[in-house]
C-alpha cells in the first residue's frame, strides 16, 4: 500500500512530499514528470504566480540512477516567490505586523473564517497558506509517478475540461491516446477547439469584471482490469476512495460516476449495463457504461468515467461583503493575486488524484516488493480471467 504525506505553504521556502511503499525497479521518466508540471501551470486565466514559479523538482531519496530503490521517495520543489515573502515578514521591518500579510477579512467561499474559528485567531493567514491551490503541486508529482507505474500495465488516465461557466464542450468521444494529445495541446485542456475559444472569451469577461469562473472536469481511465476495490467495507469501495480523492481537491464541490444523477430518473431496465461475452476475446463486456466502470465498489473492466464540478475561485477582484475579524465591522473581503479560472489545472490534479487512488488499489491486489513481482502476479491474474 502506498502512503503519501505532503508539507509546505504557498509562500514558504518549498513544497515537499514523501511516498512510502513504492516498488523497487521502476524507471522514472523525468520528462514525463516535467510535462505534467508544465501542464499544471498552463491555462488561460491563471494568475501571475505562474510566471514566477518554475516548479523544478529535486529528488532527495528513493530514486537512484533513474530507478526506484524501494526506499521512501522524497522530492522537493522550491518556491521562487519565497524571498519576496520572506522580506515582507522579516523582523527588521519597521512595522512587523504587515497588514498585507495578515488576513483578517475572510473571503466568502474560502477556508478563511472557518479556519480562524477553528484556531481561535483573528488572522487566517497560516491556514490560507496551507489551503492554497499551490498545495496541490505535490499531488501532481505523486500522481505522475503512479501514472507512470500504471502505464507499465497498459493503464492510462486523462483528465480534461468539459465545461467552463455555461460553455460546454460537445466534442465526440475520443480514444485516450488521441484525447491526451488534444488535451495537452489546448490552452484550457479542452479537446474541443471551438469551445476553447468561447471559454477564453468567458474567462476574459470575468477577469475584466473582477469575477471568477468554475467548470466541470471529466476523468477517463483506459484498460483497467476488473476486480479492484472491495465490497466488504464502505471505505474500501473503489468509488468511495475515488470520490474522497477528488473532493479533497480545493474548489471541488461534486463528483459523479458514469451517468450519475441521470440514472435516478430512469427505470432499472434503462439504467444497468447488460453483460455480454466475447468468445474471441474470452472476456466479459458491457453493452453500455452507465455505471462509469464501477459496480458494487469494484472496477468492472469498463472505462472508469468520472465528472467533477469545481466552483469559481473565492478570491475576487471585486470582493464580496465580509466582516473584519478584529473589529467585527462590515468590510470588503481580502483581495490578493489569484486565478480567474483554474479549472484546467484542476483537471490535471484530478487526473493525478485518480492515478494515485487506482495505483493504490492496483498494488493492494497485485502487491510485490519489485516491479517484476507485480508484473508476474498481474499476468497470472489476467490468464485466470481468460479461463473463467
Amino acid at each position: 500500500m502506498l502512503k503519501l504525506i505532503t508539507a509546505g505553504e504557498s509562500h514558504g521556502p518549498a513544497l515537499n512530499l514523501i511516498i512510502d511503499g513504492f516498488p523497487r525497479g521502476m524507471r522514472i521518466d523525468t520528462e514525463h514528470l516535467r510535462n505534467d508540471l508544465n501542464q499544471r501551470q498552463k491555462g488561460f486565466g491563471r494568475s501571475g504566480r505562474m510566471k514566477i514559479e518554475s516548479d523544478e523538482c529535486q529528488i532527495l531519496s528513493g530514486i537512484r540512477q533513474g530507478l526506484t530503490s524501494g526506499n521512501p521517495v522524497s522530492l522537493i520543489v522550491h518556491n521562487n516567490d519565497y524571498p519576496k515573502w520572506e522580506n515582507a515578514t522579516s523582523p527588521d521591518r519597521k512595522n512587523n505586523v504587515d497588514k498585507t500579510i495578515e488576513l483578517t477579512r475572510p473571503r466568502p467561499g474560502h477556508v478563511d473564517l472557518a479556519a480562524a474559528q477553528k484556531f481561535l485567531t483573528h488572522d487566517a493567514r497560516d491556514a490560507v497558506e496551507r489551503a492554497s491551490a499551490r498545495s496541490s503541486l505535490p499531488y501532481a508529482i505523486a500522481g505522475n509517478l503512479t501514472r507512470q507505474l500504471l502505464n507499465l500495465f497498459g493503464i492510462d488516465i486523462v483528465g480534461y475540461v468539459k465545461s467552463i461557466g455555461t460553455v460546454e464542450s460537445t466534442t465526440e468521444i475520443l480514444e485516450l491516446p488521441l484525447l491526451r494529445k488534444a488535451v495537452e495541446n489546448s490552452s484550457l485542456r479542452c479537446p474541443d477547439e471551438y469551445c476553447t475559444e468561447q471559454m477564453q472569451e468567458a474567462i476574459a469577461d470575468a477577469r475584466k469584471n473582477g469575477n471568477t469562473l468554475g467548470g466541470v472536469i471529466e476523468i477517463r481511465t483506459q484498460n483497467l482490469c476488473p476486480g479492484l476495490g472491495s465490497f466488504n467495507q464502505w471505505e474500501q469501495k473503489l468509488d468511495s476512495q475515488l470520490a474522497a480523492a477528488i473532493v479533497g481537491i480545493p474548489g471541488v464541490k461534486a463528483v459523479e460516476f458514469g451517468k450519475g444523477f441521470e440514472l435516478a430518473k430512469n427505470l432499472g431496465s434503462k439504467t444497468h449495463d447488460e453483460i455480454n461475452y466475447s468468445k474471441t476475446e474470452k472476456a466479459f463486456m458491457r453493452a453500455s457504461n452507465h455505471a462509469g466502470g464501477i459496480e458494487g465498489g469494484l472496477s468492472n473492466g469498463e472505462e472508469i468515467w468520472i465528472k467533477a464540478a469545481m466552483k469559481p475561485i473565492p478570491t475576487l477582484g471585486q470582493p464580496l461583503t465580509s466582516v473584519d475579524l478584529t473589529t467585527h465591522e462590515p468590510a470588503k473581503a481580502n483581495t490578493m493575486r489569484g486565478d480567474t479560472c483554474a479549472v484546467p489545472a484542476c483537471s490535471l490534479i484530478a487526473e493525478a488524484r485518480v492515478s494515485w487512488t487506482l495505483a493504490n488499489a492496483f498494488l493492494r491486489r497485485f502487491n510485490g516488493a519489485t516491479i517484476t513481482e507485480i508484473k508476474d502476479r498481474y499476468n497470472t491474474y489476467l490468464k485466470r480471467l481468460k479461463a473463467l
